[in-house]
């Protein structure tokens, strides 16, 4: 009896230990995103300039062919004219900043209950997972997001988590991608080339150049986003040995119409987005 009872445990252990050498343990790796934006918007032959920043944290955690994305902290900041509009931190800890005017400094647990959902299911759980191929390239998502991270969904975040995350391929020196980003409550879309160019310290540095569109989005504010155009010239770096990008920036030239009513208002700007991968923390 014994003899067969260690048997079957040195079983379980040689086929554990196989388990194991398939599968490398899960990596987690941190990535920060700041955009910077500055647009003219004209109707009735006036004008006012907005301009903006948006940043965001957010994790990837790898286990073999499956990436699963978590937010941690959104900030914005925003001005029209002069005006401050909003300049506001959010994370699971809480919303603090400035808003239309008037203060916020709520911790997570002196939260309204609507807050405190939106709050629990956005920030350090899991939003969705994507399956890709030994290139990084997206064979499958699925949403994971509870209902209170809906306005972070609808709102274009896991676009804009992938963004600077595209396939690489090794043995190409080009190759394209179809990409997006968010676009008021929507997405704009479109093909992405990158090449592979001279120049990277700490891996392959790679030129991305593309155009996105998007049409009849609805606008956070209210009105709808017509005739979008980004066009957008950047550069990535890949780091050959983690096998993940860690560094990135994108100059992007916008236009679109924003239709209200029976009001068209013309705007033209420029988004500057910078990626990076963030340290581990020892």
């Amino acid at each position: 009896m014994w003899i067969r009872f260690v048997a079957t445990v040195t079983a379980c252990a040689a086929m554990s230990l196989q388990s194991l050498a398939a599968d490398p343990p899960a990596t987690v790796n941190k990535f920060k995103l700041g955009v910077d934006s500055d647009f003219t918007m004209q109707a009735g032959g006036q004008s006012e300039t907005l301009k903006a920043y948006s940043g965001f944290e957010y994790q990837w955690k790898t286990e073999g062919s499956t990436r699963t994305l978590a937010l941690f902290t959104l900030e914005v900041d925003m001005k029209a004219g002069n005006r401050q509009l909003m300049k506001t931190t959010m994370s699971r800890a809480g919303m603090f900043g400035v808003q239309a005017g008037r203060k916020l400094n709520i911790p997570f647990e002196e939260a309204p209950e609507e807050l405190q959902t939106l709050l629990r299911d956005t920030f350090e759980t899991p939003l969705c997972k994507i399956e890709v191929d030994a290139n990084g390239k997206e064979l499958k998502r699925t949403i994971l997001a509870k209902p209170g991270a809906k306005i972070a969904i609808d709102t274009g975040m896991i676009a804009n988590a992938t963004f600077f995350h595209p396939p690489y391929f090794a043995d190409k020196e080009q190759w394209e991608t179809e990409s997006s980003v968010s676009a008021g409550q929507g997405l704009a879309t479109g093909t992405v080339t990158l090449k592979k160019v001279a120049g990277g310290r700490e891996g392959q540095t790679v030129q991305a150049t593309g155009i996105l569109h998007a049409d009849n989005v609805k606008a956070e504010g209210g009105g709808v986003i017509k005739d979008a155009k980004y066009n957008l010239k950047g550069a990535l770096l890949y780091d050959t040995q983690r096998k993940e990008w860690t560094s990135g920036t994108a100059d992007v030239d916008v236009t679109f119409q924003l239709v209200t009513g029976d009001q068209t208002v013309d705007a033209k700007g420029t988004m500057k987005l910078k990626f990076e991968a963030l340290p581990d923390k020892k």
